[in-house]
């Protein structure tokens, strides 16, 4: 079977009886075409069934048009809200998006970095690993803008846009304890992780600022992708350990926690209030409701938006850090 040839300017050109220069300027909408030329030309490649060359377009530019976006977990509904939101407000710029998923490797994420830059993507959105430093100090070198998301470092500056998690910390257990619960079990993620060591300072400031004990039984450091929950609270359970409330790292890993603590025989652990972070029942309506810690500002948005002035702005781009504000959310 032969291969059918791939449609050209000049084939519509030959079809319309315009020059290639009119053909090429009116389907990029060029306004020294007249919109009538415009109309004629845009029917007929679509007819003939042209698509643009983006690889031969990217050559003459020195732009692909693509944004590759690099996250630890997909199977996470925080991380797919957050990817939708950041494919939507790119297409808006005329902009594709790429994903990754690094399930919180560094060398996964090396490699997620290396196959974008052989993509000659424009830029790069990322929820660092954080287990070192070294891709971070990688991609700098390979001088691709990128915007670090959720998660940031304090000796390396960098655009990043991430949450007040000290803050949301903070809310999430003072929020139990002013209910009376003075044994709130903390699941949080690895302390290598901003948001891992922010989010349990937090849960140390609300105890202090009420003259309340921390007990560091209490506290227990997991890993953060799927299946985490069910795996420590499993072994919490095993011994005994009298919380009443439960913190936890996500809502990832708070629905997991419910799942587990809803399979369990003992009557005590039926009504355990639970706080979570993220809020991704707000936004993909899971049937399961409990607090949860969120921001009103468009964490997608704003990445979109940083970046693109980056890629702008080139060298002369100093770095930002977005701090956006939390709250907690009932409902």
């Amino acid at each position: 079977m032969a291969v059918k040839k791939r449609v050209t300017l000049k084939d519509i050109a030959d079809k319309t009886g315009y020059t290639i220069n009119t053909v090429s300027r009116a389907l990029k909408d060029k306004k020294d075409i007249s919109r009538e030329t415009r109309e004629v030309i845009h029917k007929t490649a679509g007819q003939l069934g042209y698509i643009m060359d983006s690889a031969a377009s990217a050559m003459r530019s020195g732009k692909t048009k693509t944004i590759a976006v690099i996250v630890g977990d997909i199977s996470n509904p925080f991380f797919g809200s957050l990817f939708r939101g950041i494919e939507l407000s790119a297409r808006k710029s005329g902009f594709t998006v790429i994903i990754y998923n690094t399930d919180e490797n560094s060398e996964w994420e090396q490699n997620a970095i290396f196959s974008a830059y052989s993509k000659r993507v424009d830029g790069i959105i990322l929820c660092p690993v954080q287990e070192n430093s070294e891709n971070i100090k990688l991609l700098q070198r390979m001088s691709v803008p990128f915007v670090l998301v959720g998660r940031y470092f304090k000796k390396i500056k960098t655009d990043a846009v991430f949450w007040n998690d000290v803050k949301a910390g903070e809310l999430a257990a003072g929020y139990l304890l002013d209910q009376g619960h003075v044994n709130i079990l903390y699941i949080g993620g690895p302390l290598h992780i901003s948001s891992g060591a922010d989010r349990l300072q937090g849960y140390r400031n609300a105890h202090k600022k009420r003259e309340i004990p921390v007990k560091e039984e209490m506290i227990r450091i997991t890993r953060i992708t799927a299946g985490a929950g069910l795996e420590v609270i499993d072994q919490i359970l095993g011994e005994d350990l009298p919380f009443t409330a439960v913190v936890a790292f996500s809502d990832l890993v708070a629905y997991e926690i419910l799942c587990a603590l809803g399979n369990y025989t003992k009557d005590k652990y039926t009504h355990i209030p639970i706080v979570g972070f993220d809020n991704i029942r707000e936004k993909i309506m899971f049937p399961v409701y409990f607090p949860s810690i969120d921001s009103r500002e468009n964490a997608a948005k704003i990445c979109v938006e940083l970046l693109l002035k980056k890629i702008q702005e080139g060298e002369s781009h100093k770095p930002v850090l977005r701090i956006l504000d939390v709250e907690l959310k009932h409902t």
